[in-house]
């Protein structure tokens, strides 16, 4: 049978190219789900932010760096750090 080095030319980059796109697929696989995974949890956070402080009148926002922010006097600030006194 034909061994690893013993196979011609014309075959050995055939299988490199069929390896080469299996390798861009599995990464662009892998880039797709890595974007899904992203906005999932970017829905999923600003939802809970709003449902959070829909209700206190306050205005709010969610940002991907700043999680949900709370407009107080001093500007924007996170609303885990938000008390009621």
């Amino acid at each position: 049978m034909f061994g690893r080095n013993n196979l011609p030319n014309a075959s050995k980059k055939g299988v490199k190219k069929q390896a080469l796109k299996a390798f861009l697929y599995l990464a662009l696989f892998l880039v797709l789900m890595n974007i899904i995974s992203f906005l999932i949890t970017y829905a999923s956070s600003r939802y809970e932010c709003h449902i959070q402080w829909v209700e206190s009148n306050m205005e709010y926002k969610y940002t991907v760096r700043g999680g949900c922010l709370l407009n107080l006097e001093n500007g924007w600030v996170p609303a885990t750090n938000y008390r009621v006194d």
